[in-house]
């Protein structure tokens, strides 16, 4: 058996441990990169990677209940086929109640990023404006990265919409 089928073989065997793996070794670098430049990963990013993680999860789990539940090497009793059916349905619904909670969840924590450019200083902006507009603002790192301690904020008032977007005019605001 050459080198390539080898890994073919151990590829179709544990297909549903890879994108697991890929994502673990994935968000460790990032939390290696975080903790040695004093950086977080922003808003983009970080969802992209929370979805990665997610399906990955999924697929682990699809890959498991595969593995375990729809493999038929021998004939099943009757009412061990339709516990089974049963158990594929509810498992079934679970992946689809996880998938919205994670959409759900998706929608109601993310903040708009805006990278700016205050007093000489490129900053990330991040808006947070669920009942009060609020900007939080960064040090910039890169397209992925930020800094982790705000050196600024402004208050925008009451609303729940994005400042930037709307040219509205702070009615506080600090920087150091």
């Amino acid at each position: 058996m050459s080198k390539h089928e080898l890994i073919g073989e151990k590829y179709k065997k544990y297909w549903g441990v890879i994108p697991i793996v890929v994502f673990l070794l994935i968000r460790m670098s990032v939390g290696l990169v975080e903790v040695s430049t004093d950086s977080a990963l922003r808003n983009i990013p970080q969802m992209l990677l929370f979805w990665f993680g997610g399906i990955s999860i999924a697929i682990l789990v699809i890959w498991i209940g595969r593995s375990l539940l729809w493999k038929n090497k021998e004939p099943i009793p009757g009412v061990i086929r339709i516990l089974r059916a049963i158990f594929r349905v509810i498992y079934c619904g679970g992946i689809v109640v996880a998938i919205g909670i994670g959409i759900l969840s998706s929608v109601f924590f993310y903040s708009p990023e805006h990278v700016v450019e205050r007093n000489g200083t490129r900053m990330v902006a991040s808006v947070h404006s669920f009942l009060q507009e609020t900007v939080y603002y960064y040090e910039y790192k890169n397209v992925l990265f930020r800094g982790t301690e705000p050196i600024g904020w402004e208050d925008y008032g009451n609303g729940g919409g994005d400042p930037f977007q709307q040219k509205k005019e702070p009615h506080h605001s600090f920087f150091e």
